[in-house]
């Protein structure tokens, strides 16, 4: 009888305890996510993008007055930076014309072809392509081996072989006509290895002096 007491007291005393509430401890660990400040990959990703953009602009603006003081270098330093972080197109054209000013073809021409791809219905698509071949050909004539000069060796005659004195003047003639010829395709040569004739203003001047703006 004692026993049946106890249990009886037992349960009435448990049934008098606080259950958990679910709903409670949701908005518990709602709020400790909260104060905690973590954010999502979404939301970092929302506030990310516009800082990237605003120093991709910054850098496009420095790019761009370095472009109009004549500092090639340090312009293409800067359109290659503000278009790693903004992958803005635009900036892949400013990009080639950077690169073109210093002469870097290949990589002058790699940046007008897929500016051309990313902007296929771009204003000024038929000068990038005019300058595009200009730089094909350039690329490929710098690849081309280069001639040896032809040396002409002039050689005394023996003594008793001297023709007569009527006929020397003709054989120095010839020798001056090929040893001329011979140092006027050496002159070419080194003027085209220096790059001189590579670079070709275009009909449309517009496409390379020219940026495309923000």
């Amino acid at each position: 009888m004692r026993s049946l007491s106890f249990a009886a007291l037992w349960l009435v005393a448990a049934s008098s305890l606080p259950l958990p509430s679910v709903g409670s401890s949701s908005i518990g660990l709602a709020t400790a996510h909260a104060q905690t400040g973590a954010t999502s990959p979404a939301e970092e990703e929302a506030t990310e993008t516009p800082s990237r953009d605003r120093e991709a602009r910054a850098l496009y603006e420095a790019a761009v007055v370095a472009f109009d003081e004549g500092r090639f270098e340090d312009a293409l330093r800067l359109f290659r930076r503000a278009y790693e972080l903004s992958e803005r197109a635009e900036l892949l054209f400013n990009v080639g014309t950077a690169a073109d000013r210093l002469r870097y073809n290949e990589e002058a021409l790699e940046a007008f072809e897929a500016y051309l791809a990313a902007r296929p219905d771009a204003d000024n698509r038929a000068n990038v392509e005019a300058r595009i071949e200009v730089l094909r050909r350039a690329i490929a004539d710098a690849a081309r081996p280069t001639p040896e000069p032809s040396i002409v060796v002039v050689r005394e005659r023996e003594p008793g072989t001297e023709p007569p004195p009527k006929s020397r003047w003709w054989i120095g003639l010839i020798a001056g006509v090929v040893v001329a010829a011979g140092a006027a395709a050496v002159v070419a040569i080194v003027a085209t290895r220096n790059g001189n004739d590579d670079f070709q203003e275009p009909a449309h001047d517009a496409a390379f002096t020219t940026l495309t703006r923000w």
